[in-house]
């Protein structure tokens, strides 16, 4: 692992995620659920003494996910050598380990310590390896200005070049967030990290979202806080979606419970808790992955009828019965000002086109209370799909999240929604008849 130096960043690294790196017990299993279920398609592998020891799956031209296989120990994750995704994983978890971030250099002021590079006949990639103050989470930073292979040096393409056409109707466009649960108290330590070290900035999540505090749900004697760093970056004078982490930690003293508690016994300890991925439309999405077998989560009956009977909901021509029919829920936010503009905009309104109204460009560069003006000002909406558990320790899940004209942040309503129907332990299932079915 490389070190890092005691010195504020002094240089902006431009950093945007390259792939995640997943370590499974089962690695056949996980790989058919993403290719079968996901529709992600195998993109590129490495060989090693006739076997195949990781596996890179791709969705679109931004979302790309390795896989590899892990021992189950007792100990935190090891790396026991400096190749290039060659390193050895012990962890007593299916567990993602490794946000690879790709960046415009790895010898900077920065770090200290160990830099590597590898080279196949696609050229040169340099890298380093960073351990993060979060459990068993590591960064590995690639610079690949002078790479120009499918993937990264070693690793042999595994489609087409007809296949490995990227399609404009892919589904999955981007990552939009990685959301990270953390111990208790553990949030502050870990945003100045990111901040002091890969000059990440503090994003507003929502407009109850405290400088200080964070974005705080309370549900009897249970709470939850969450706090949201971003990054931008720029390749080749574009600007690329968002690099957004998403801390959550548990308020909880006493109590019920809660998904974060859980997480963190069965992924022994603090890790990524579920990956979001931006698609233009939600329901779409999620109508072609659930029937090809997705297991989403399901909420109440009663969540869609109150949503119907809203006039704002109505007045953004979004089908609640189709929203009902695909699990998923509803964020949006009127214009606090220009109130006279809602008929103009309301005929204008139109899905949402990720990979040109993801970001703003001039998000990254707000204060937080310009974030706070422009998230109040603005008319927008998210969509938001949750899948089921989709490790056999029931840890992480995905999420799939449709946004208009909102660069960044989540939604008060539907982050209170999700945890009042989890601490209620409320059964998510329904019946084609439209009736709920009781536990």
């Amino acid at each position: 692992m490389s070190l890092l130096a005691n010195e504020e960043v002094e240089t902006q690294l431009n950093l945007r995620v390259h792939h995640l790196r997943f370590a499974v017990k089962d690695m056949p299993t996980f790989s058919a659920f993403l290719t079968q279920k996901m529709k992600f398609k195998l993109f590129a592998k490495k060989v090693v003494k006739g076997q195949d020891v990781a596996l890179v799956f791709k969705h679109g031209s931004n979302v790309k996910i390795l896989v590899q296989s892990r021992s189950s120990v007792t100990t935190e994750g090891n790396v026991t050598c400096h190749n290039l995704c060659d390193d050895t994983y012990e962890y007593p978890a299916d567990t993602v380990y490794d946000i690879c971030l790709e960046c415009n250099q790895t010898k900077s002021n920065n770090f200290t310590g160990n830099f590597f590079q590898v080279s196949d006949n696609h050229g040169i990639a340099s890298y380093a390896k960073v351990k993060s103050p979060i459990g068993n989470i590591e960064h590995t930073l690639v610079d690949l200005a002078n790479y120009h292979g499918p993937f990264l040096p070693g690793f042999e393409a595994c489609l087409s070049e007809d296949d490995a056409v990227v399609h404009k109707d892919a589904d999955l466009l981007s990552i939009d967030h990685i959301a990270i649960c953390l111990r208790v108290g553990q949030t502050d330590e870990v945003v100045s990290w990111y901040r002091k070290y890969f000059g990440f900035k503090r994003a507003l999540i929502n407009e109850e979202d405290h400088v200080t505090d964070g974005f705080t749900v309370q549900q009897n004697s249970n709470g939850l806080r969450l706090k949201e760093i971003i990054c931008c970056a720029v390749k080749d004078r574009c600007i690329l979606p968002l690099t957004r982490l998403v801390f959550a930690e548990s308020l909880n003293d006493v109590g019920e419970r809660t998904q974060l508690e859980n997480f963190l016994q069965s992924h022994c300890g603090p890790g990524v808790q579920h990956i979001a991925f931006s698609c233009a439309d939600v329901c779409h999405t999620a109508s072609k992955f659930v029937g090809s077998g997705l297991d989403c989560v399901q909420y109440p009956l009663q969540y869609y009828d109150e949503l119907s009977e809203l006039v704002s909901v109505e007045s953004l021509k979004i089908d609640v019965d189709e929203l009902c029919k695909n699990n998923a829920l509803l964020e949006y936010h009127e214009a606090a000002s220009n109130p006279s503009k809602s008929e103009e905009i309301n005929s204008s309104l139109e899905k949402l086109d990720c990979e040109s109204t993801t970001l703003k460009s001039n998000f990254c560069h707000l204060s937080l209370e310009e974030q706070l003006e422009e998230i109040g000002n603005s008319r927008w909406y998210i969509i938001q799909v949750f899948t089921k558990p989709v490790f056999p320790e029931k840890t992480l899940f995905f999420e799939i999240i449709q946004r208009y004209n909102t660069p960044a942040g989540l939604g008060a309503s539907n982050i209170s929604t999700i945890w009042k129907y989890q601490i209620a332990n409320i059964n998510h299932e329904k019946v084609k008849n439209g009736k709920e079915i009781k536990s």
